[in-house]
């Protein structure tokens, strides 16, 4: 399992048994990059003396989803009414682009254990299950839509809500 981008199945300082991740979540220090400690890396390692940060993936993503989630919010609260005059195709074309997204976050990001992190990894989860069910049923998915007497509000707010607190996470904390 893939824990972070940067600090997961590299050897540290050359030892093949300890690796960085447990040398982290053991050491009582804060960790700082020295030279040779990264064997290979598919991304540009850290430089020298420079902090390793736990978090920064998780806050890579909160400053990507939190402004997405509000535009998102204010964008379809202000037109609903195209979603009704849809078509099945747009619906599926829409769950594919939210299939992969949450493909893309959940195999950056699959991390439940501090609380900013599970939040990230359950909004991958929701998205990607949005996208399979927009992909596997475009029809009963439109049709709901076109049922519906207006915007979902709480929906709208909740996702705003959700926006604010990755947008906080993502630049203040």
């Amino acid at each position: 399992m893939m824990r972070m981008m940067l600090l997961t199945d590299y050897g540290f300082a050359g030892s093949p048994k300890l690796k960085l991740w447990d040398f982290i979540q053991t050491s009582s220090k804060p960790m700082v990059a020295q030279p040779g400690m990264f064997k290979f890396s598919a991304i540009t390692p850290p430089r020298v003396g420079q902090k390793l940060s736990l978090m920064a993936p998780t806050r890579f993503l909160a400053r990507t989803m939190g402004p997405t989630l509000l535009a998102l919010s204010a964008s379809e609260y202000r037109n609903w009414d195209v979603f009704p005059k849809s078509s099945p195709a747009v619906v599926l074309l829409n769950g594919t682009i939210l299939f992969a997204c949450g493909v893309g976050i959940v195999q950056s990001h699959n991390v439940w254990h501090p609380p900013q992190a599970l939040l990230v990894t359950a909004l991958g989860w929701s998205i990607l299950a949005l996208g399979a069910s927009r992909m596997a049923v475009p029809e009963l998915i439109l049709s709901s839509v076109q049922e519906s007497q207006g915007p979902p509000n709480a929906l709208l707010v909740g996702m705003g809500t959700v926006g604010i607190v990755l947008c906080t996470i993502g630049y203040w904390l």
